[in-house]
C-alpha cells in the first residue's frame, strides 16, 4: 500500500504543480491582455484630442484668414483619416474586451483547479500522514513484541 499511495501522493503534487504554472500563465495573459486594452484605449482619447485639436485649429484660422479650396479638401481629408483611425480604434477596443474577458475566464478556471488541486493533495497528505503513523505504531508494536518475546525466551533458559 505504501507505494501506491506515496505514487498517489506524487502524482497529485504534480497536478498542483501543473495547476500553479496554468494559473500564472492565464495571470500573465489576463494582465497582458489588460494592458493592450489600456494602449488602445489610450490611443482611442489622443486620436480623438488630436482630431478635435486639429478641428479647432482650422476653425479659429478660418475666422482670421479664409481658406483656399486645396487647404479645405486636405483639412477634409485629414479630419477623415481621423475618424477612420478613431472607428479602427474604437473596433480594435471591443476586440480587446472580449480577449481580455476570455482571458479573465480562462484565470478563472485556473484558478478554481489550483484550488481543487491544492485539495486533492491535501487529502492525500493527511492520508498519507495517518498511513506512516499508523506504520510507526504498528512497527513499534512488532518492537515490543519481538522484545517481549526475547526476553521471555531469555528468562525460560536461565531458569532452565
Amino acid at each position: 500500500m505504501s507505494y501506491s499511495l506515496h505514487a498517489l501522493l506524487k502524482v497529485r503534487e504534480h497536478h498542483k504543480n501543473a495547476a500553479e504554472s496554468k494559473f500564472k500563465d492565464a495571470l500573465i495573459d489576463h494582465q497582458f491582455a489588460q494592458k493592450k486594452l489600456d494602449e488602445i484605449k489610450q490611443a482611442l482619447i489622443e486620436a480623438s484630442l488630436s482630431r478635435t485639436k486639429t478641428q479647432n485649429q482650422f476653425f479659429a484660422k478660418s475666422k482670421s484668414s479664409p481658406f483656399n479650396k486645396r487647404e479645405i479638401n486636405c483639412h477634409a481629408s485629414s479630419c477623415q483619416k481621423n475618424i477612420l483611425n478613431e472607428n479602427d480604434l474604437k473596433n480594435h477596443v471591443k476586440n480587446q474586451e472580449e480577449q481580455v474577458r476570455f482571458a479573465a475566464m480562462k484565470l478563472a478556471v485556473a484558478k478554481n483547479g489550483l484550488l481543487d488541486a491544492h485539495v486533492n493533495l491535501k487529502l492525500v497528505e493527511n492520508h498519507y500522514k495517518t498511513w506512516q503513523q499508523q506504520e510507526l505504531s504498528a512497527e513499534k508494536s512488532r518492537a515490543e513484541h519481538e522484545s517481549d518475546d526475547f526476553n521471555g525466551a531469555q528468562f525460560i533458559l536461565r531458569k532452565t
